[in-house]
């Protein structure tokens, strides 16, 4: 089968959905299938083995889209993957002109399928300023989803909001980001204390320092480490330092900046629990299956604590058994470490359990063969 994605940015440029694109597209190249990749113009590429990639689009303007739909008509694929975020294909998340893409396609008898790793901000909705944009989205989403053979989405919430009508909609797991280049050996053997924490921005791990300052402070765990991996704000890491020193725990918290696949990696085989702290506001949030991190912990082989909020599925992530689930206020998020460190045959439950579940429906080869059993 000859498959194509549409995605805006392609690995080494740093973009989680085109690390998705790329894991996705070198698992169908592994099982037999031709895959071109088309995205924007960038100075280098990383090509999977096995696939094409077509970097063409200069701005995702009309220009851009009219060349893809050339080049695209050329390859002929028997499917299109279009990976949609508003933002990605225009800046202010209205891409019009993929609405425009997908009638093309459908003329010409193309079949196509739109990937929802975001459908609109509904938040936007209760905000005067934002509603209009919010409101566009909707529109622009429901049009894709109108006019696609197949919708893809990864979560419930996506899949509440899209409400497909007519359209095929499907579910599919978002794999890891990261993963082991060896096999996983559990139970896994740990040295001291440390909990790594993957993201950077000011909406996520806003807690870490008042986390640790009551591991090390209340909980009497002075040797513990809290690491924020992976790209940074730079104001939100230099506040975090400021609490840190603040609250006594500067030298327990280690903020890396990016990491390479290979360090990244090594950091997460030195872990003793992944923390995730996805923004809970109202109830509204918490930790999601879109999210790759997660993917990522149970890939390892690693327990995993995260933020429970409306994101966070039962049938997913299940407390208790496959993760840890907290409220979104450092005092849970403390004791919910403190139980996990201290009761090693419970971490070592849900790290198995975490681990089964990636091998059995997360691994990017399982995910590959969703895809292909969508069609």
């Amino acid at each position: 089968m000859r498959i194509a994605f549409l995605t805006n940015h392609f690995p080494p440029a740093i973009d989680g959905v085109g690390d998705y694109t790329c894991h996705l597209a070198a698992a169908l190249a592994r099982q037999g299938q031709s895959v071109h990749i088309f995205c924007r113009r960038q100075e280098n590429v990383d090509t999977p083995a096995g696939t094409q990639v077509h970097a063409v689009a200069a701005d995702w303007g009309w220009r851009s889209f009219r060349q893809v739909f050339r080049q695209i008509r050329q390859v002929r694929p028997d499917w299109v993957f279009v990976q949609y975020v508003p933002y990605g294909f225009q800046k202010h998340g209205l891409p019009l002109p993929l609405v425009w893409l997908l009638f093309c396609l459908k003329i010409r008898g193309l079949r196509a399928a739109v990937v929802f790793h975001e459908f609109f901000n509904g938040n936007g909705l209760r905000s005067p300023r934002h509603a209009p944009v919010a409101a566009a989205q909707f529109l622009i989403g429901k049009s894709l989803a109108a006019l696609a053979d197949r919708a893809v989405v990864s979560n419930d919430a996506v899949a509440r909001q899209l409400r497909a009508g007519k359209t095929k909609t499907v579910r599919i797991p978002v794999g890891a980001n990261f993963f082991p280049e060896n096999t996983v050996r559990l139970p896994r053997k740990h040295g001291p204390a440390r909990i790594v924490s993957i993201g950077g921005g000011a909406h996520r791990n806003r807690l870490l320092a008042d986390v640790l300052a009551l591991l090390v402070h209340r909980y009497g765990m002075a040797n513990c480490d809290l690491v924020l991996a992976g790209k940074a704000e730079t104001a939100f890491a230099n506040q975090l330092r400021s609490r840190a020193r603040l609250l006594g725990v500067e030298k327990n918290l280690t903020i890396t900046g990016l990491l390479n696949a290979a360090e990244m990696g090594r950091l997460l085989e030195s872990a003793t629990i992944l923390l995730l702290l996805d923004t809970v506001e109202r109830g509204i949030g918490g930790l999601a299956p879109k999210s790759g991190a997660a993917a990522a912990a149970w890939a390892f082989g690693l327990p995993l604590l995260g933020a429970r909020g409306s994101l966070t599925e039962p049938d997913y992530f299940r407390h208790g058994h496959n993760c840890c689930l907290a409220e979104n206020d450092a005092e849970s998020v403390a004791q919910a470490c403190f139980d996990l460190l201290r009761d090693e045959p419970l971490r070592n439950k849900i790290a198995q359990n975490g681990h089964d579940f990636y091998r059995q429906y997360l691994a990017w080869e399982r995910i590959a063969e969703a895809y292909i059993k969508s069609l």
